[in-house]
């Protein structure tokens, strides 16, 4: 188990609008950037795929009529993926399942996280030294780099806490 640095997708910024994308004339675009954003950052939510997607696009928002045109589109591709909170998450090819990547809010929230890099965390706190729950917490807060333990931390860690112990949801 190990922690690493994370990395956001380089994609190249290109102005289109919501009806370009919609046209479908963009999709092949639109697949090769998926499959950058997957093999770049995974595992990761299908939501924050969307999100650099659009971004790469210009696009800030992604409304209902996107939503159901992308999604699709990502749940064709060839990669392995598991739902949590109502969402999918995505694997790369060459994904470490013993790895965690702790970053700086203006990259990922706590809840753009899925819960198996907190459970390695978790595994990898445990490992060193057994401790109270909410001992665990605040350790694992520390190593996520969280000055501090709000709601959104605290579900995060509870999530993974429950994916550690089995409970994946």
């Amino acid at each position: 188990m190990s922690k690493e640095r994370y990395i956001v997708t380089d994609l190249k910024l290109e102005q289109k609008s919501s009806e370009e994308i919609l046209s479908g004339l963009l999709e092949s675009d639109i697949r090769a950037r998926i499959d950058k954003i997957i093999q770049t950052e995974a595992p990761i939510y299908s939501s924050l795929i969307i999100k650099r997607l659009l971004n790469s696009y210009g696009l800030k928002k992604c409304g209902s009529r996107l939503s159901s045109y992308l999604n699709p589109i990502i749940e064709t591709l060839p990669y392995l993926y598991y739902k949590e909170k109502d969402e999918l998450v995505f694997f790369s090819e060459n994904i470490s399942c013993d790895v965690y990547r702790p970053c700086s809010e203006d990259i990922r929230y706590s809840y753009q996280i899925p819960y198996i890099e907190g459970a390695v965390a978790i595994t990898e706190i445990m490992c060193e030294k057994r401790m109270t729950k909410k001992a665990l917490l605040s350790e694992f807060a520390t190593r996520f780099e969280y000055k501090r333990k709000g709601a959104q931390v605290v579900t995060f860690f509870n999530g993974s806490y429950d994916f550690y112990k089995g409970k994946n949801k």
